[in-house]
């Protein structure tokens, strides 16, 4: 048995609330996953767009 089999296992016991309570946490947890990636993304770009301008760091 894999830990993420053991992970299902888990959550499928989880009584009904806490399972909502959990969904919710890790939906959270995704999407500040993807702003924070956005915002390195930007950053990258900023700091190309610098450099193409001739600015040293």
């Amino acid at each position: 048995m894999t830990a993420l089999d053991t992970i299902k296992q888990q959550v499928n016991q989880l009584p009904t609330e806490e399972l909502y309570s959990l969904k919710s946490y890790l939906n959270h947890a995704i999407i500040q996953e993807k702003i924070m990636e956005l915002q390195k993304q930007q950053g990258m770009q900023q700091i190309r767009a610098a450099l193409k301008k001739g600015y040293q760091f």
